[in-house]
């Protein structure tokens, strides 16, 4: 390989090595926005279930008025 060959390619390879560091630098930034809305879509998750579980007690205790109820009916 003659010496300015070999100098392109140096300055070539540096190039593309300049590109990857970029391209990561984004996908680090983007990475960082998705941490962040993962975290929020957990809390809301999190506030979904504490509520579900709050209509679930509420749904056995009217469960078990109504059995109390349908025993007391005669027959």
């Amino acid at each position: 390989m003659s010496e300015p060959e070999q100098e392109r390619r140096i300055v070539q390879n540096t190039n593309d090595i300049l590109s990857i560091y970029d391209m990561l630098s984004q996908m680090e930034g983007t990475l960082a926005k998705h941490t962040v809305q993962l975290s929020n879509l957990a809390a809301a998750v999190g506030a979904h279930d504490a509520r579900f579980d709050a209509h679930d007690a509420r749904f056995d205790r009217i469960d078990g008025q109504l059995e109390e109820i349908l025993r007391r009916l005669p027959g």
